[in-house]
C-alpha cells in the first residue's frame, strides 16, 4: 500500500514539475524572442532550479546570455560570452544532436573571438564553422546558423587564399556572405540584425540599390526591444547615404 501511495506521489510531482518547467520555458521563450533577455534569463534560471541537468534549458540560459553580452562593453562583455560558453558546454556534453546548441556555440565563438579585432585565429574560424555546418546538418533551417555563416564568410573570405587555404578555410568566400544574410531574412524576416547586415553586406557588394531596399525594409519589422537598436542603426546608415 504504501509503495503504491508513493509511485502515485511520484509520478503526480513529476507530472507537475514537468508542466512547471514547459510554462516557464515558454515563457523564457516569449521574452528571448522579444529581447527581453534578463526576464527570459529568470525564467530559464527557475526552470533550471526544477530541472538542473535538462540540456534544453542550459542551452536557452547561454543563448540568454549570448544576448546579453551584445549590449556590454570590454571585459563584463567577455566575462558574459564566457558564461554563456560554460552554459552551452555543458548542454553540449548532454546532448550532442540539438542543432540550437551548436548554432549558439558559434554564435558565442563568433562574437566573442571571431569578430573581435583584426582577424587571424584560423583555428578560431575553424571552429566555428564546425558549428555552423553541425547546426545546419540538424535542422537546415536554423535562421540564425545561416546569419553566423554570413559572418563568417565576410570575415573570413577577406583573408587572402593563401593563407586561408592551408589552413582549412578556402571555402570561405565573401561572395557567398549575401546569400546566407538573404537565407536568414528569409527563414525570419522579423530579425532587424539579420536585415541590417544583408544591407551591409549590400554595401561592402557594391549593391547601393539593395541596400537601401533592405534598409527601409527594416522599418517594416516588430518595434520589439530585440529590433529596436537595429531600427535605429538603419536609419542611421539611411541618413549617412541620403547625406542628411
Amino acid at each position: 500500500m504504501r509503495k503504491a501511495l508513493f509511485s502515485i506521489i511520484l509520478i503526480f510531482l513529476i507530472f507537475v514539475f514537468a508542466s512547471s518547467v514547459k510554462e516557464l520555458l515558454r515563457a523564457g521563450d516569449h521574452f528571448f524572442k522579444r529581447g527581453e533577455y534578463y526576464d527570459a534569463l529568470s525564467q530559464y534560471n527557475r526552470a533550471l532550479e526544477i530541472s538542473p541537468d535538462d540540456e534544453n534549458i542550459l542551452w536557452r540560459i547561454g543563448a540568454a546570455y549570448n544576448r546579453i553580452s551584445m549590449n556590454l562593453m570590454s571585459k563584463a562583455r567577455n566575462d558574459t560570452f564566457k558564461v554563456a560558453n560554460d552554459y552551452l558546454t555543458r548542454a553540449l556534453h548532454k546532448n550532442h544532436e540539438i542543432a540550437q546548441i551548436h548554432s549558439e556555440l558559434a554564435w558565442n565563438l563568433t562574437y566573442m573571438g571571431l569578430l573581435e579585432g583584426d582577424f587571424n585565429n584560423f583555428a578560431m574560424a575553424r571552429r566555428v564553422k564546425e558549428e555552423i555546418d553541425y547546426a545546419l546538418s540538424i535542422d537546415p533551417e536554423i535562421a540564425e546558423a545561416h546569419f553566423l555563416l554570413g559572418l563568417w564568410h565576410r570575415t573570413v573570405g577577406k583573408i587572402s587564399i593563401l593563407k586561408r587555404k592551408p589552413n582549412g578555410l578556402g571555402d570561405a568566400s565573401v561572395k557567398k556572405a549575401v546569400e546566407e544574410f538573404g537565407r536568414a531574412v528569409e527563414l525570419n524576416p522579423d530579425c532587424a540584425l539579420f536585415r541590417l547586415e544583408l544591407a551591409r553586406q549590400n554595401l561592402i557588394d557594391g549593391d547601393t540599390t539593395g541596400a537601401f531596399s533592405t534598409l527601409e525594409s527594416i522599418k517594416e519589422t516588430p518595434g520589439i526591444p530585440a529590433n529596436k537598436p537595429y531600427i535605429k542603426d538603419a536609419q542611421e546608415i539611411l541618413d549617412a547615404l541620403s547625406g542628411r
